[in-house]
């Protein structure tokens, strides 16, 4: 069957040419310097962002790259000008991305990150729900880069955006992205964190639900929790008994299951060679590896043993066998701190190595 492909005459090529090149180029110069704004001013600001936006979100790449650098470079003038700016950009774009393709998309939302202003929490927020993970990516992101901000907005606004961060984190399939979603709920190292507790507590609960996960065997976006535990682990100084407890619980359960997984003789994740193992798979064992090793040192922070189990260690050798002895050592230390038994699971016969994630 052929296909005839229609050739437009000439005339009609330079028409279209020509329409192209008559579109008015928008200049912002003469309001930029502006302490107020007419109505005028407005509409010539929201033309501007409406125009960029639409050829950000078209079919030419290169043409869509230089309108995403034009709305990112427009943000500069009097503050007067700049607040009517980003509240354009915020309005235009939250009522855009959703409907557009993916690398615009995720485009569209670095631009409005590189305002870096506290209005934006609500569109990263809502990021978080897309079901494309580019865009979930995107808003965790923007909330991390925010925190500053956000932190000198006061606790309303932290709550708000914890909250947020930890449902998040709850249901994300991605490795990567949950890792950012964690990295997005650690206040902890900023000076001027309003509600450490609060940031406690988010964190905490986020960590419970993934610990429930791996106990089930329903988890996905493996081993990403390392991140979690490492700044669990940075905010100790801060935690009451009770919340070191429940902390011991989760570091146990994760690595219980990740030993499990990477000791098993149906995965082999510890014999996966990094010359013939797929990519995933290899992402799969060293985010198990990760997870062993930060979960282990969290343990050793909390229950201080004299002689600390070196699971970790023996995993650096390739000792599975040294790896299930050390964990049997912390099975009474763990019994005798929080009263749950964390003996290890015979592995079954058969069984699908972790890959989810990335």
């Amino acid at each position: 069957m052929k296909i005839r492909c229609r050739v437009l005459p000439l005339w009609l090529v330079c028409v279209v040419g020509a329409v192209r090149a008559q579109e008015p180029t928008i200049d912002l110069t003469p309001v930029r310097a502006k302490t107020e704004l007419t109505d005028e001013d407005r509409g010539l600001i929201r033309a501007f962002v409406n125009q960029r936006v639409a050829k950000a979100t078209g079919g030419d790449a290169a043409e869509a790259r230089r309108a995403a650098d034009d709305l990112r470079a427009a943000f500069e003038g009097s503050d007067a000008f700049k607040r009517e700016y980003a509240a354009a950009c915020l309005e235009v774009i939250a009522a855009t991305y959703k409907k557009a393709d993916l690398l615009p998309a995720t485009r569209l939302l670095a631009v409005v990150g590189a305002f870096n202003l506290v209005e934006a929490h609500n569109l990263f927020l809502e990021a978080l729900q897309d079901e494309r993970v580019g865009v979930r990516a995107a808003g965790a992101a923007g909330l991390r880069n925010l925190r500053p901000k956000l932190a000198a907005a006061g606790r309303d606004v932290v709550a708000k955006v914890l909250d947020g961060l930890k449902e998040a984190g709850k249901r994300e399939k991605s490795r990567d992205t949950l890792k950012t979603i964690y990295a997005a709920m650690s206040y902890f190292e900023l000076s001027s964190a309003p509600d450490t507790k609060a940031n406690i507590a988010a964190l905490l609960e986020l960590l419970e639900a993934r610990a429930r996960q791996y106990a089930a065997g329903t988890v996905s976006a493996v081993g990403a929790d390392d991140t979690g535990l490492r700044i669990a682990q940075s905010a100790l100084k801060s935690m009451d008994e009770t919340e070191r407890q429940r902390l011991t619980v989760i570091a146990a359960s994760m690595t219980k299951y990740a030993i499990e997984q990477y000791t098993s003789p149906a995965t082999k994740l510890s014999e996966l060679s990094d010359k013939d193992a797929s990519g995933e798979l290899l992402e799969s064992r060293n985010a198990i590896e990760r997870l062993i090793m930060a979960g282990e040192e969290l343990l050793v922070t909390l229950v201080k043993p004299e002689k600390p189990p070196a699971v970790a260690e023996s995993m650096r050798k390739v000792n599975t066998d040294d790896m299930l002895s050390e964990w049997k050592k912390w099975v009474p230390l763990l019994q005798k701190v929080v009263n749950q038994d964390f003996t290890l699971k015979e592995a079954p016969a058969e069984e699908s190595a972790p890959g989810e994630g990335s």
